[in-house]
């Protein structure tokens, strides 16, 4: 079975740090957020919109990954207490709070 890393305070923190990702095809691997129209899997070139951009859960824009590092963050967010995880759970709780 596979060992599960630790994760601190400070790996999310780091993870909620916006990362200039502009010159990069990223996909949303966080759950829909039908208010902004974000569909899992959407992919972006040249940046995230606007109304992404506007959204105050940092958890939504940490879930924009590279796109050659998608089966990863699938297989991580399946992990329970990973980074991933964590954050695509804090995304599930700003959706339902609205």
């Amino acid at each position: 079975m596979k060992k599960v890393e630790e994760v601190t305070k400070e790996m999310v923190k780091e993870a909620l740090e916006p990362k200039p990702n502009h010159d990069k095809t990223l996909i949303y691997c966080g759950p829909e957020v039908a208010s902004v129209g974000l569909r899992q899997f959407s992919v972006f070139k040249n940046g995230l919109p606007a109304n992404v951009l506007e959204l105050e859960c940092k958890a939504i824009h940490a879930l924009f990954k590279p796109v050659e590092d998608l089966a990863k963050v699938k297989s991580q967010i399946a992990i329970k207490g990973s980074k991933e995880n964590q954050l695509f759970n804090n995304v599930l709780k700003f959706i339902r709070e609205g």
